[in-house]
């Protein structure tokens, strides 16, 4: 089950480990003693739950609201990672550091979705995200080389360094150019800070492991307790008869 309320940052504050980026009025809230509760070219694999043209299977209710974004491992994965994230927040790199640890320890048992999530105080994060998805427009795996791109080089994320990076990796930057004049996924991007917003998600990276989070740039031990236990548990629904899609709906409701 999904645990509806999310927090990190990258401090200690009032003796709580804090290790991911998160907005100021958090930070405030904390220190005044009120707690808040509650990657690389994709590997994907043809089966029938899902195909590389029309993507994997999230279920039917499509539950997180995942269908068309960015993803990368096995594409019949039973167990999926969803991680929020920012493009120049420095935890996050660390995080997608740890995610590209995970689909090497797990290469046919997880795939990971990427959603946006650039925060407020990163002045250069949406122009980014937006830039990743005209990467993305392009390719699937176009998206992943962007993404890695942009995390090696998260001090430089001007206009003229995001068009650089998009050369770099060879897209048609008549069409990423364009996407970015005319802003066409401004509102991919904040629909998906919306809707983590929905799920009480505050800060940056976060990651759902099908209906378990996990708050920051976790150890990678960590991953691995909640990924085997959801792998026994979606396993355990596959056996019985479900799809992976499924299992991942029944996971996260």
């Amino acid at each position: 089950m999904i645990n509806r309320k999310y927090l990190f940052t990258l401090l200690f504050v009032a003796s709580t480990a804090i290790t991911g980026c998160e907005r100021i009025e958090t930070f405030t809230q904390r220190a005044e003693g009120e707690v808040v509760t509650n990657q690389q070219t994709s590997t994907t694999n043809e089966g029938e739950n899902g195909d590389e043209a029309s993507g994997p299977d999230f279920g039917a209710e499509d539950p997180l609201r995942l269908n068309g974004h960015p993803w990368i491992g096995a594409i019949n994965a039973p167990v999926t990672i969803v991680e929020f994230s920012d493009f120049e927040c420095p935890y996050c790199s660390r995080g997608s550091e740890r995610i590209h640890e995970v689909l090497e320890a797990y290469p046919t048992q997880v795939r990971v979705v990427f959603k946006q999530m650039p925060l407020p105080m990163h002045s250069h994060a949406h122009l980014a995200a937006q830039a990743s998805l005209a990467a993305h427009a392009q390719g699937n795996d176009f998206f992943w080389q962007y993404h890695d791109l942009l995390f090696a080089n998260r001090r430089a994320m001007e206009r003229p360094d995001l068009e650089r990076y998009a050369e770099q990796i060879g897209l048609n930057m008549a069409a990423f150019r364009a996407a970015l004049d005319n802003e066409t996924f401004k509102e991919t991007v904040d629909a998906d800070v919306a809707h983590a917003s929905e799920m009480g998600i505050r800060g940056t990276p976060n990651f759902l492991v099908n209906g378990t989070g996990l708050r920051g740039a976790r150890p990678l031990a960590d991953f691995r307790t909640a990924i085997d236990a959801e792998l026994e548990a979606a396993q355990a629904l596959i056996d019985g008869g479900a799809t992976v899609g499924e299992a991942f709906t029944a996971r996260v409701s």
